[in-house]
């Protein structure tokens, strides 16, 4: 009997020791869940804390090198020191510790090319001790800040634009005077070999057809589609500050193929210029102060265009060339090239329009062979004036429809008189000699 008496009492005794480890496990995981809980608790309220202050600091430098660029927009001579002065006002005014806080306000030119010696933009940075609860507790110093790069420049978009970029360079000695301005109606001889120094280059980018548009940053597109680019303009949204592909030179017979198709489609312009009332006498008036008003410019030198065939320099109604006065009239024949109005001309591509009015990329950097990505720095409207066609013995001919069977082994010569920055033409930007439009303030992103 005495042994199940023991039994029992060691069974009892087991029992209620793992009772009690039961209630001290309890207890013990209870104090480690609370030990472990609060910290996660406050960790999650420190990184509130600093996403809060990074949002804030985000606002406040974005507002301020926004105020910043402002300055520079209002005052195209500012060279900086006054723009980094109003961002620095900002920052005080708004919260920003100059003592406490690391901030940085510096004035840059690589809003539109790393290249350009004109000063574009603002950078405001700031770096600060972030407010925490758990991390100051254990000693840990958490950081906070945010930068931001405001720009004064013209952020403009187009569609259909010409496949042809050119380095701002590559325009120089032209159609541009020794005050660095172009010259309107000047001619501008656009070299598409590419052994002018890299400074003309053609857009790589596939034509979609009737399927839609593309993307402009597009790359990698194959001569076909570089013809069809040429003839009916390239069908995506390109913008001021687009990255986009180009190589000097890519494909010169393609080249020379879409531009001798682009102006097949054109002569709806010799109709709606005479439905304006406006006669050969006033087209060869234009003309005429067109050239007096050139030759009198002391900057320009240009030898005149010379005609291999019937289709020469001088037009005529009714000719089937959309001649410069026909897409754009002027009413003032001593600024023959000054305050353009545009004419109704349908026609092509179902537009009222030309395919002599075309629209060509400018870039600040010259081209290499690689086919490297260039930033656009503005659009530049000219007029397509036609094509000279070099052999290789020098010997030069000119055709305003650029109509030769084939371009052979010849080099290639667009003449296109300027017109205006596709903007404004109100004042000069001063990144580049083309930039001539109203300025806006736009963030860097």
């Amino acid at each position: 009997m005495w042994q199940l008496a023991t039994a029992r009492r060691f069974a009892a005794l087991l029992r209620s020791r793992t009772s009690d480890d039961s209630g001290q496990a309890a207890i013990a995981m209870a104090l480690g869940m609370f030990l472990i809980g609060i910290p996660m608790m406050l960790a999650v309220f420190d990184g509130g804390l600093l996403l809060n202050d990074r949002r804030d600091a985000q606002n406040l430098v974005d507002r301020a090198a926004m105020a910043g660029a402002m300055e520079l927009a209002l005052d195209a001579s500012d060279t900086g020191a006054t723009a980094e002065e109003v961002a620095e006002e900002w920052v005080l005014r708004n919260g920003g510790d100059f003592g406490a806080d690391d901030i940085s306000i510096v004035t840059t030119n690589a809003c539109y090319s790393a290249s350009d010696p004109v000063v574009s933009g603002v950078t405001v940075s700031i770096s600060r001790d972030a407010p925490t609860f758990l991390a100051g507790a254990f000693g840990l110093d958490l950081r906070s800040g945010a930068s931001a790069t405001a720009c004064a420049g013209v952020p403009i978009e187009y569609f259909g634009i010409f496949p042809l970029v050119v380095a701002a360079q590559g325009l120089l000695g032209t159609c541009f005077g020794l005050d660095g301005l172009p010259i309107p109606g000047a001619d501008c001889e656009v070299r598409v070999d590419g052994s002018e120094n890299g400074l003309v280059g053609e857009l790589s980018i596939a034509y979609p057809g009737d399927e839609g548009t593309v993307p402009c940053s597009d790359s990698g597109a194959g001569a076909s589609d570089l013809e069809q680019n040429y003839i009916h303009g390239i069908q995506a949204w390109c913008a001021v500050g687009d990255e986009v592909s180009a190589k000097p030179g890519q494909n010169i017979q393609k080249t020379f193929d879409g531009i001798k198709g682009r102006l097949a489609l054109e002569g709806s312009c010799d109709a709606a210029y005479a439905a304006e009332g406006r006669s050969l006498g006033d087209l060869q008036d234009a003309w005429g102060a067109l050239d007096s008003y050139l030759e009198d410019y002391p900057d320009y030198e240009h030898e005149g265009l010379r005609s291999s065939d019937v289709t020469g320099p001088i037009p005529g109604l009714g000719d089937g060339i959309d001649d410069f006065y026909e897409i754009w009239a002027t009413d003032d024949l001593t600024k023959p090239a000054g305050n353009l109005t545009p004419l109704p001309c349908p026609g092509y591509e179902g537009e009222n329009n030309s395919p002599r009015n075309i629209v060509l990329i400018v870039v600040n950097d010259t081209f290499d062979t690689s086919g490297k990505k260039y930033t656009i720095l503005d659009f530049v409207r000219v007029y397509l004036e036609g094509c000279t066609r070099t052999a290789n013995n020098g010997t030069s001919e000119f055709r305003r429809d650029c109509g030769w069977n084939n371009l052979g082994s010849g080099k290639l010569t667009i003449h296109a008189r300027y017109v205006h920055q596709v903007g404004a033409p109100a004042s000069n930007l001063g990144l580049t000699p083309l930039m001539l439009g109203d300025r806006e303030v736009f963030l860097l992103r």
